[in-house]
């Protein structure tokens, strides 16, 4: 497993700065899910709900990069529309 710095860099390096974040609370608030089986999850202390990077890509290029970034490190993506 690779270490979260160099996670960050790899996505930054993607996306740009401006739209990857680590921040604990945006991540939170990305980890909530409007059918409310992640607060369900979280009520049982599942801390896998959380996630550890929020990236928004902004075009297919981006998305697919990230995916084999992601992919090649051994990180789940869970893509929100």
């Amino acid at each position: 497993m690779v270490s979260h710095e160099f996670m960050y860099k790899l996505l930054t390096d993607i996306v740009g700065e401006d739209y990857v974040s680590d921040d604990e609370v945006i991540c939170e608030a990305y980890s909530k899910d409007p059918l409310m089986r992640s607060v369900l999850r979280k009520h049982r202390k599942d801390l896998t709900t959380r996630p550890e990077f929020v990236v928004l890509p902004s075009n297919t290029e981006e998305v697919r990069d990230v995916v084999r970034v992601a992919d090649r490190y051994g990180f789940k993506v869970i893509p929100l529309n």
